[in-house]
């Protein structure tokens, strides 16, 4: 539910029709219900001792962060542990937090306002500098903002609700010890 309706609020943000403060004001009270879902957040029952350890985080310059939020929630759902560095990361401090705190997974959010050619670029460098088996997930609308060309390494994620199958292949390719 609340993906549609953030993906209508930031069209009519865009086209001018809802002012700057109305989408704050949305973003918040979103984030807050969020936020608020997820502490009172028990671990699934049933749940995989298998759950990947999940950075979540954005590109340098990249301030949106409800989608990141969604998808943590989502993961929350899936019983990932869950380590949110918030908007904006410099890619040497996203690969060296991914080492640090052994991430299996680091997710990038991206918005619509991404440049393409830095975006990209960033992307680039942060799978080279990642090490090889930490799997990098990056959502929001990264396919338009990159084009047709895919970038290897990459698994770019649509919709939040695409992150149940990539937990689940993962799980599938990561069995507990």
């Amino acid at each position: 539910v609340i993906a549609p309706l953030a993906a209508e609020v930031g069209l009519a943000w865009a086209q001018g029709t809802l002012s700057v403060y109305r989408e704050h004001l949305f973003t918040e009270a979103v984030e807050a219900g969020l936020r608020e879902a997820m502490a009172g957040m028990a671990a699934p029952a049933g749940a995989s001792p298998a759950a990947p350890r999940v950075l979540l985080t954005t590109l340098p310059g990249e301030t949106h962060t409800l989608g990141l939020l969604m998808a943590e929630s989502v993961l929350a759902l899936q019983g990932c542990e869950r380590l949110p560095l918030g908007a904006s990361t410099p890619v040497s401090e996203i690969v060296l937090a991914a080492e640090r705190l052994r991430a299996d997974v680091v997710a990038i959010g991206v918005s619509a306002r991404a440049a393409p050619l830095a975006l990209r670029r960033d992307l680039q460098l942060l799978r080279e500098r990642l090490p090889p088996a930490v799997v990098l997930w990056v959502g929001g609308p990264v396919r338009s903002a990159l084009g047709r060309r895919a970038l290897a390494g990459i698994t770019p994620v649509a919709r939040v609700s695409e992150l149940v199958g990539l937990v689940v292949a993962w799980r599938a390719h990561n069995p507990p010890a």
